[in-house]
């Protein structure tokens, strides 16, 4: 039997309008799912808080060492429905008992409240602040006489993880 109709579409087949619909569905379904497990930590923009430069009174001696000294303050941070941690790395370049350089940067990384973060997860967002840290120096120093000084290598042996784990749950 046969019937005539307008409206009349063979079965499985569905409306341009409707499939739209259907993809828009999943994707909007799609997107929710990519932030909710992805978007669970987020890191600020590094910023240089510190940047005291002061030339030596006189020209470097090769023979002489410039001594680096280079720290990691970190503090917990909380909101309502967030946690985070701030990282602060400060650095001084000392010549002959002289200060030459105060050197300071800082971001934060805001993570969801239900996240867990372990200890590899923790040493990896240090190690990008300190990349991060280590990048605005190279940049600074050139104009400086330190342009052929490096930071201290972050030595993540160092880093006591289970003090700072603490401020994360």
């Amino acid at each position: 039997m046969y019937f005539h109709c307008c409206c009349w579409r063979p079965s499985g087949f569905t409306s341009g309008f409707e499939r739209l619909r259907k993809f828009f569905l999943i994707l909007k379904e799609t997107n929710f799912a990519i932030n909710k497990f992805f978007n669970v930590i987020e890191q600020t923009e590094f910023v240089v808080t510190e940047w005291n430069y002061t030339p030596p009174g006189e020209p470097l001696d090769p023979e002489e060492t410039v001594s680096n000294f280079t720290n990691l303050d970190v503090m917990k941070k909380r909101a309502a429905n967030k946690k985070g941690l701030a990282c602060r790395y400060s650095s001084k370049f000392m010549y002959k008992k002289e200060t030459i350089l105060e050197y300071t940067g800082e971001n934060s990384y805001v993570i969801d409240l239900e996240h867990k973060i372990d200890k590899n997860e923790l040493l990896r967002m240090l190690r990008n602040a300190y990349t991060k840290f280590d990048e605005k120096f190279q940049l600074r120093k050139i104009g400086t006489v330190l342009k052929d000084a490096s930071l201290t290598p972050l030595d993540e042996s160092s880093i006591n993880v289970d003090v700072i784990l603490p401020l994360l749950i």
